[in-house]
């Protein structure tokens, strides 16, 4: 073992002669474990509302959205479908027909975007797993039902499993067809209510769902559609597969990944997780100003050891490093506490929940584990031990103990 070294560690663990070294050294311990630790769990709580934000859209909107630039309706072709299905990543599609309609029961009302959406749509989303009550179903037989979003049912006063009335959609005609008969400015048509999905307010105060033919016929569009949905394999290939079909589809398309068709969200969400950040490692700064306290006393401490390593030949160097070493110690120890700490915290709150929401989307406040943002915490650990180490050992030797000398 290098000698320098050997009595760094010796000095860090054993007692000092003064009682305030000891208090300080711990000090500086204790206060980089807690800067550490409230980086790793704030950015593992970052990291688990971006899964659930994540996790809430993808069970409504699919992970690539083709539209026309010029917000027209369009038919899809027969062409254009043999060329998505021929995509080895795409696992399924599905057209899309979305129009603002009042929906009416009784004497309460709410104004909705009323989409559309064939038999696939389902297997492009992940709809099912958010119905609240009752059970998805649009169609059977001659009747029509409809899927209503926990807001929009709320704003209704219906309950599914209690309600046997329909439920009245009204959308409004385009100006050249009204006329001055009373109703005659709306499409209207009924569908009985068949299950409430709660998602987020997002959706839920937005959304009301009904077969696509429930919708061509009201407005006599036979085969239009409004955007074609897209479900993939492995979304990690969003990128990849949104470049293809923007290839087959042209510049009068827009395609769009579902970070895209929610980019607001996601960067809102990012930017807030990287200023956290920042500031936390300014409180991580702050927290090593206590190393060069406590380094300095240690030398004022060692004046004896110095002077006797000094005599029997030490260089400013070997010494230099027996300190700088102690530095990095009290450092790296509380770091690597702190890391743990954080990461405990972690796996008791996905495992056990220490934090639950009552009445909340998910029971436990989600927390997520990012190997990335760990080794991006142990960099800053590093850089700061080293720099808090190196300069303020270095000046107080030079000062005190070699000032006569041309280091």
């Amino acid at each position: 073992m290098d000698v320098s070294l050997f009595i760094s560690k010796r000095y860090f663990f054993s007692r000092k002669s003064k009682a305030a070294v000891n208090i300080i050294a711990f000090i500086s311990v204790f206060s980089i474990t807690v800067a550490t630790a409230s980086i790793v769990i704030i950015l593992s709580a970052f990291n688990g509302l971006q899964q659930l934000v994540d996790s809430l859209y993808a069970s409504f909107d699919p992970d690539i959205k083709i539209t026309m630039t010029n917000q027209q309706l369009f038919e899809l072709s027969y062409e254009q479908e043999e060329k998505i299905s021929s995509i080895p990543e795409i696992a399924n599609y599905s057209e899309v027909l979305e129009e603002m309609a009042m929906l009416r029961h009784d004497n309460f009302q709410s104004i909705v975007s009323l989409k559309g959406v064939d038999k696939k749509w389902k297997e492009v989303t992940g709809i099912d797993s958010m119905i609240y009550e009752g059970d998805f179903l649009l169609r059977s037989g001659s009747a029509n039902y409809c899927v209503l979003g926990y807001g929009v049912a709320s704003n209704l006063e219906l309950s599914v499993n209690h309600n046997i009335e329909p439920v009245s959609v009204y959308i409004p005609k385009p100006i050249e067809e009204y006329s001055n008969l009373p109703g005659s400015s709306f499409y209207k048509k009924e569908a009985f209510p068949s299950a409430v999905f709660a998602i987020s307010p997002d959706f839920d105060n937005k959304y009301a769902i009904v077969d696509i033919a429930f919708i061509r016929n009201l407005l006599e569009k036979k085969n239009k559609c409004s955007a074609i949905e897209v479900s993939l394999y492995d979304e990690s290939k969003m990128e990849e597969v949104s470049e293809n079909l923007t290839k087959i589809f042209g510049k009068e398309f827009q395609v769009k990944t579902r970070y895209q068709q929610n980019e607001l969200i996601y960067k809102t969400n990012e930017t807030e997780k990287w200023i956290t950040f920042i500031l936390l490692i300014f409180v991580l700064i702050v927290a090593s100003f206590n190393v060069i306290s406590t380094l300095t006393l240690i030398l004022l401490e060692k004046q004896k050891d110095i002077r006797t390593l000094r005599s029997i030949g030490a260089s400013f160097e070997q010494i230099r490093k027996v300190f700088f070493s102690q530095g990095l110690m009290i450092t790296y120890i509380g770091g690597a506490i702190g890391m743990f700490l954080g990461f405990l915290v972690y796996w008791l709150q996905t495992n056990i929940g220490l934090l639950r929401l009552e009445g909340g989307v998910v029971e436990f406040y989600p927390m997520a584990f990012k190997i990335q943002d760990y080794l991006l915490i142990a960099g800053m650990i590093l850089i700061t031990g080293a720099l808090f180490s190196w300069y303020p050992v270095k000046l107080v030797l030079k000062k005190r103990f070699f000032i006569n000398q041309n280091l």
